[in-house]
């Protein structure tokens, strides 16, 4: 769209004029100037009704008094001084209307974020006209295309918008979340703005037959700021940033890195699924799950994994995630003594890990050796792992084999791996049943040779490992009671293993008995 030369040549006169003529005339209006010109300025005031006599070439009244008994010299300098104050008044008005017109026309007012996966801001004035369109993304300039929206009404720059995105196949029967971010130092007029643009791209939906799931948000003034430079290291628009900041606060298990690349529809099916309630936002509609299977699916691939029926569980919980790059669900479910942990695959259905544990009264075990009674040793326990697992002895490779107590009973702790998946079991050492296993399905690379033994080089000792736990958590010694602290190993890496918590906290962290570094951290507020 080619742009009217005369508004151009407007545009340019208010820029050069406006401010710079405000600031000196302000400036030659204090001190002593101010005070010369009130004189004259109250004498116009109280002879304004004043008439000049019919066929008399004489002073105007206004300016009759001031000049009364005065030398023509006198006269002169009245006369000047009366000009300078109209020209100064006519010039302030000027300005004041150029400046007026300035902001109206030229200064932004709202910044509108539109994200799918396409992310595209439009700044507009105070009139709601957009002064530019800027793609975020290369998605964006797809959708941007050759529209030229400058000038153009918000409410048709919006339409403009989101029939592109309809059109490319950016928003359909799978993908139909849209996130709107509005930014205005008003907060009334933000939050106003905000609920009619969800209103506006609610209606565009529905006339194309295409329910919508409609997030929408304010940035309050100073917001921003604390997300903008992660916005700017991942890529996004400030409002995705928010929207996963906010994801992230309230599940300390995601990582704001890998959600950042997620579009917005799987970024709301998470919201949805785990009942995130973000703060200065608005939710209508339901994300859809077209792409995936649904959550009564994933829970029949791990009751057949398991090898139960649906009738045999007692209880049982699904819930949408995000976990190794992928959407998964996590489920868990009781049957008799037994509590199973699994991830499905939300994509596939396969199972990404698995795990049991039986929650029963400890049984009493013996603490001698493997050949003593009630201890099942080693090999059969082993043997009992690999049964399960349904594996051969030749097809893995065990990293760690340990006996050990818990809850007072003894156990195996066995560790193995076999195509390049990860296997944990512990079983009973007095009967050789399974107590607990899990597996874990990403790709698994054994260690060269075994770490250090306590103590010596390559284990930082208890006491590191707890100071690493607690600085990660923002924690000091004084502020934490410790439930759980066990050097154990996991993926045939020496690791500490600590439960602790402060207050209504509770925090659970793996800590690298080489490195010090954190391997994972979990807290959860204890209600």
């Amino acid at each position: 769209m080619k742009r009217d030369p005369i508004e151009d040549r407007l545009e340019q006169a208010v820029r050069r004029t406006a401010p710079d003529r405000l600031a000196e005339i302000l400036q030659e209006c204090e001190g002593e100037k101010m005070l010369r010109f009130r004189f004259p300025i109250e004498r116009v005031e109280k002879t304004q009704a004043e008439q000049i006599p019919a066929g008399q070439n004489q002073e105007p009244a206004a300016l009759a008094a001031p000049l009364a008994g005065k030398t023509p010299d006198q006269k002169n300098k009245t006369r000047r001084w009366a000009a300078s104050i109209t020209a100064a008044a006519a010039a302030l008005v000027l300005v004041v209307s150029g400046t007026l017109a300035y902001q109206t026309l030229f200064h932004v007012d709202s910044v509108i974020g539109i994200d799918v996966n396409p992310s595209i801001e439009l700044k507009t004035n105070r009139s709601e006209k957009v002064l530019s369109a800027e793609a975020l993304n290369p998605d964006a300039e797809t959708i941007l295309g050759g529209m030229d929206l400058r000038n153009v009404d918000l409410e048709v720059a919006v339409n403009a918008v989101i029939g592109s995105m309809l059109k490319n196949g950016f928003l359909d029967n799978d993908t139909n979340s849209v996130l709107i971010t509005v930014e205005n130092d008003d907060a009334q007029k933000g939050e106003d703005l905000q609920r009619r643009l969800a209103q506006e791209v609610g209606d565009i939906l529905s006339q194309n037959a295409l329910e919508g799931a409609i997030v929408s948000q304010t940035l309050a003034a100073g917001q921003e700021s604390s997300l903008r430079a992660l916005a700017e290291e991942y890529g996004i628009s400030l409002g995705k940033a928010a929207f996963v900041q906010q994801l992230v606060d309230q599940d300390a298990t995601l990582s704001f890195a890998e959600l950042a690349a997620l579009p917005i529809n799987d970024l709301n099916l998470l919201a949805e699924s785990k009942g995130v309630q973000m703060e200065s936002a608005i939710s209508t509609g339901h994300a859809n799950a077209e792409s995936y299977i649904a959550a009564d699916a994933a829970a029949q691939a791990a009751y057949a994994h398991a090898g139960v029926s649906a009738a045999e569980v007692d209880r049982s919980w699904t819930e949408m995630d995000f976990d190794g790059g992928r959407m998964v669900y996590e489920v868990e479910f009781d049957v008799g003594s037994t509590e199973y942990d699994y991830e499905i695959d939300a994509a596939t259905g396969e199972v990404v890990k698995s795990g049991a544990e039986q929650n029963r009264p400890a049984s009493g075990g013996s603490t001698g050796n493997s050949s003593a009674s009630g201890d099942i040793g080693e090999a059969a326990a082993k043997a009992a792992a690999l049964a399960h697992a349904g594996l051969g002895e030749g097809e893995v490779s065990f990293v760690h084999t340990e006996r050990d107590y818990d809850d007072g009973r003894l156990v195996y702790e066995i560790e193995f791996y076999a195509n390049n998946t990860e296997y944990d079991y512990e079983i009973d050492a007095a009967t050789g049943g399974i107590v607990q296993f899990d597996h874990d399905a990403e790709y698994y690379a054994p260690p060269a040779s075994q770490p250090a033994s306590s103590g010596s080089s390559g284990d930082i000792g208890e006491a590191a490992a707890k100071a690493a736990a607690l600085a990660h958590a923002g924690l000091s010694e004084g502020d934490a009671n410790y439930i759980h602290v066990e050097r154990d190993y996991d993926d045939g890496r020496l690791v500490y293993e600590l439960e602790f918590r402060s207050g209504r906290m509770e925090y659970e962290c793996e800590v690298d008995a080489a490195t010090g570094s954190i391997l994972q951290f979990e807290s959860d507020y204890d209600d």
